[in-house]
């Protein structure tokens, strides 16, 4: 409903520009495009979106509850020059050329998996841990043998809608946490085995990891947390040392845009250089039978050939360039904003040597953020395509 008058409209957007910005996303192009929330001096929040190709501007009322109080009618032609004029500045687009859809597809094809984005697509204003509790829910019925998820990660200060969390108390689940406490919270359905400072976030360390953890080698669900360096490299040795899962959620540094594999190693990388890429986790997924089918900025779900017999994607690669573009990602300011991110996926698509270009790209951003580690901890991490 359009509620609110365009006077009031033009009093909400009088100081944007130095408005509070909670979340941005990758694609100006395509759903869900560019769009963020800001707070006003009397509590409420307003929802501002680029449409039709960052051409317009399109804004609702919230309530501090985040509930929608209604259409903001920002139609008048000087107020929508002016939020205009804002937005792009805010998401870096001001000099923005939008990349040749026909060059882009040219150059992603060696790597793209063909399958329809639908496979995985996130609906625009699902939250995270509700979608990823949406799809499991209709997926462990076929998993739930053992009645178990493991949590890579501490939970202590999780709030009771963490996705580990959630999946535990709706699915009926026992957790086990590693590398981390359990929540202090609803703890009788949680055990603690061994702490983080008993984790080598290794290949070995993960293969180490399956003979320490017995019974709970075999479960349902495996989540990797964010906030550990090496996660990666241990989830790849937990799964060759001999773990059995059938749904894995891992967070992803989605600040590496397909086809770039990149891969964090060291203990003292910078935050924003934790995790692994999309397009490595991928790789190491689907040697161990798992098919991308959601996700969502920081995480990924992957579920396993097993549960997706008589679909008709079964054994299909989700095209994770799609995916990708339709969802929700992060900048991770100062060291990887969101328009560098930008630049890497779309900025190259006219270059006749695009993939060298990302990677060149990506690898000198990269080797300045590692340029304070000790010399026997460089490079620290992995990166190519």
């Amino acid at each position: 409903m359009r509620a609110l008058e365009a006077c009031i409209a033009a009093a909400w957007i009088a100081d944007l520009g130095s408005a509070g910005t909670y979340h941005t996303y990758l694609d100006p192009a395509r759903r869900p495009g560019l769009r963020r929330t800001v707070a006003r001096p009397d509590g409420t929040l307003l929802k501002l979106a680029l449409v039709d190709n960052c051409t317009g501007v399109k804004a609702v009322a919230m309530d501090v509850e985040e509930t929608l109080i209604g259409e903001v009618d920002v139609s008048d032609k000087e107020t929508q020059a002016r939020l205009l004029a804002t937005e792009l500045e805010v998401h870096g687009l001001t000099h923005w050329l939008f990349p040749d859809e026909d060059a882009l597809a040219r150059w992603q094809s060696p790597w793209k998996g063909r399958v329809h984005s639908e496979t995985c697509a996130q609906p625009e204003d699902t939250h995270l841990a509700q979608a990823f509790a949406s799809l499991f829910s209709k997926l462990l019925p076929a998993a739930r043998s053992r009645q178990r998820l493991l949590q890579v990660g501490d939970l202590r200060d999780a709030n009771a809608e963490d996705p580990a969390r959630l999946l535990v108390r709706t699915q009926g689940l026992n957790g086990m946490v590693v590398a981390g406490s359990r929540p202090s919270e609803a703890s009788e359905s949680w055990h603690e085995g061994p702490p983080r400072t008993a984790v080598d976030f290794s290949m070995e360390g993960g293969a180490r990891l399956v003979t320490q953890l017995g019974d709970w080698a075999k479960v349902d669900v495996l989540r990797v947390d964010q906030g550990l360096p090496g996660a990666c490299m241990l989830l790849r040795g937990l799964l060759n040392g001999g773990l059995s899962a059938k749904l894995v959620l891992s967070f992803i540094n989605s600040q590496f845009p397909p086809p770039v594999r990149y891969v964090g190693m060291a203990d003292e990388l910078p935050e924003s250089l934790h995790g692994c890429s999309l397009s490595y986790l991928q790789d190491v997924l689907k040697k161990e039978g798992f098919r991308l089918h959601l996700l969502s900025g920081p995480y990924a779900a992957f579920v396993h050939d097993d549960l997706l017999e008589g679909d008709e994607l079964h054994g299909l690669d989700v095209d994770e360039f799609e995916c990708y573009r339709s969802s929700r990602i992060w900048g991770f300011e100062p060291d990887i904003p969101i328009d560098v991110v930008r630049d890497w996926f779309f900025g190259v698509a006219d270059s006749p040597v695009a993939s060298q270009e990302i990677l060149r790209r990506s690898f000198g951003n990269v080797s300045q953020l590692v340029a304070h580690l000790p010399k026997e901890k460089r490079p620290g991490f992995l990166l190519y395509l």
